[in-house]
């Protein structure tokens, strides 16, 4: 997809916002979302792809993007800032009313206190931790250690994925490095958005690794596209807890949690 903005409009475009479902990994425009400039009246004009702003002044705005099916995102844009083609890239984490297909590979958590009340806006990481649902192994490094050469790969490896970066029968632990994906240069070779720090990664074990929050109901979904075994572990590690939370999940299998927690 060529990102640059190239539109017959009367208008100079100011700022055209992308956005991605973290699950599909497809961009998408959709008429539930919604979104705003804080304090302001500007409306976006919907294209194919992305959201367009025009006539913004060079300042700093409060994005606001909300929708049924995804998580609330808020960030804030320096107009001075932005790249010469005027992109931002979003991706939308899906909310517990997200349309999973049948048999997709999710946890449905609920988080409450000691009292039962429901937590609003704490942070889950989740990843998968048995070395044989692996989506690929590194065979080397380039650049200034921010290309992978990968082998094994299982699935689809997407723009924004992150993962955990663990040896063969290595425990996981809090010292595990992590990398995110920022594009596909060829089949096998992907861009990471930040060199690794630690070039020893020759052999290691790309583990996926899913970040989101609670919402107002305290509740949250963690989904994982596939699996290549019937069934792994996979970590829960909780904001705020010291200790992570382990448990096995079935391919095709919903699972249903409720914690309680401090």
């Amino acid at each position: 997809m060529d990102y640059n903005i190239c539109m017959q409009l009367g208008d100079k475009v100011s700022m055209a916002i992308y956005l991605k479902d973290e699950f599909t990994a497809q961009y998408i425009t959709d008429s539930s979302i919604k979104i705003t400039l804080e304090d302001t009246d500007f409306k976006p004009i919907v294209k194919s792809d992305c959201y367009v702003f025009t006539r913004l002044n060079n300042k700093m705005y409060n994005v606001i993007i909300k929708s049924d099916i995804y998580l609330m995102e808020k960030f804030s844009v320096n107009m001075e800032e932005l790249p010469s083609n005027k992109s931002i890239f979003i991706t939308l984490k899906p909310s517990p009313l997200y349309p999973f297909p049948k048999k997709s590979n999710i946890i449905r958590l609920s988080l409450v206190d000691s009292r039962g009340k429901a937590i609003e806006g704490t942070s889950i990481e989740a990843a998968i931790v048995s070395d044989r649902s692996a989506v690929a192994r590194i065979v080397s490094t380039e650049g200034e250690n921010d290309i992978l050469n990968l082998v094994n790969i299982s699935g689809c490896i997407e723009r924004g994925d992150t993962f955990v970066i663990k040896k063969k029968d290595e425990d996981f632990t809090e010292t595990n490095t992590t990398c995110t994906i920022e594009g596909k240069i060829k089949n096998g070779k992907f861009k990471l958005t930040k060199p690794l720090v630690n070039d020893q990664v020759r052999g290691a074990l790309l583990m996926p690794l899913i970040y989101t929050r609670t919402d107002s109901r305290g509740e949250c979904v963690i989904f994982f596209r596939s699996f290549r075994e019937k069934s792994c572990e996979v970590s829960l590690k909780i904001e705020n807890e010291d200790t992570k939370r382990c448990i096995v999940m079935e391919e095709g299998k919903p699972v249903f949690l409720k914690l309680i927690t401090a």
